[in-house]
């Protein structure tokens, strides 16, 4: 029997929202997807709006069903109707 594909909503916020063309998404994963992952295949739907977010990796914080994830938790696996919001860091000077 094989694993059902999982769901995930997505939501875009700031300068993101504008690149993706959406505030958010719904995107299917293979079951054992990670959010790296999610990433992963963001990048392949929309390369301009990930390209240098996701390269450089300072760029983007990213949202686990409301909880920030540190850099080092990319890892984190999904379930069926979780929730990742991305928000482009905001730095000044």
């Amino acid at each position: 029997m094989e694993s059902q594909p999982i769901r995930v909503e997505v939501h875009y916020y700031g300068a993101l929202a504008l690149y993706a063309g959406a505030s958010q998404i719904t995107l299917e994963l293979p079951p054992a997807a990670t959010l790296r992952a999610l990433l992963d295949r963001l990048a392949e739907i929309n390369p301009p709006a990930y390209r240098d977010l996701v390269a450089d990796g300072g760029f983007l914080r990213v949202m686990h069903n409301e909880t920030l994830v540190p850099a080092d938790g990319l890892e984190a696996p999904l379930a069926e109707g979780d929730t990742v919001a991305l928000v482009p860091a905001i730095s000044g000077g």
